[in-house]
């Protein structure tokens, strides 16, 4: 019985040392190397442009916008600053005549560059019609009241 017994165990040390010796020799299988991936990035939300009010909403933004054409030049938004029913005086529908004709731009830019308000618009009790009183002329010195009329709910030029 020991004999059996010894030669079980030499069997079993042959098996491990045979084993030991296979693994030692073999090539490890390649282990899956993680890919690092990008932690995911939400969108950026572009913000939304914020819509430029039109010169139209109210007495002032009118006013402004005539002196803004003064100041810059650029004459187009000009005409849409007077009534479309064509219900404006002669100056007023000269000034918006300026988007396509030069003749009295030069006089315009030195009698309007300077331009601005000096009080706040009194607004009819029906809500139709509006005066600014503004600072005109090449030194900005002249008092005029600009008046304004509303048509579907937009402000334009009336007379001055």
């Amino acid at each position: 019985m020991k004999k059996q017994r010894l030669i079980i165990f030499m069997a079993m040390l042959i098996a491990v040392a045979a084993l030991a010796s296979a693994c030692a020799g073999a090539t490890p299988e390649p282990t899956a190397t993680p890919i690092p991936t990008a932690t995911p990035v939400p969108p950026t939300a572009t913000p939304e442009p914020t819509p430029t009010p039109s010169p139209n909403a109210s007495p002032e933004g009118v006013v402004n916008a005539v002196f803004t054409a003064a100041r810059t030049t650029d004459f187009a938004s000009l005409a849409n600053l007077c009534d479309p029913t064509g219900e404006n005086d002669k100056d007023t529908r000269l000034v918006c005549e300026l988007a396509t004709d030069s003749e009295f731009r030069d006089r315009f830019v030195e009698y309007f560059s300077q331009g601005k308000i000096t009080g706040d618009a009194q607004i009819s009790d029906d809500g139709n019609s509006a005066e600014v009183p503004v600072l005109l002329g090449p030194d900005g010195d002249k008092e005029e009241l600009m008046k304004l009329i509303k048509r579907d709910g937009k402000w334009y030029l009336s007379s001055f």
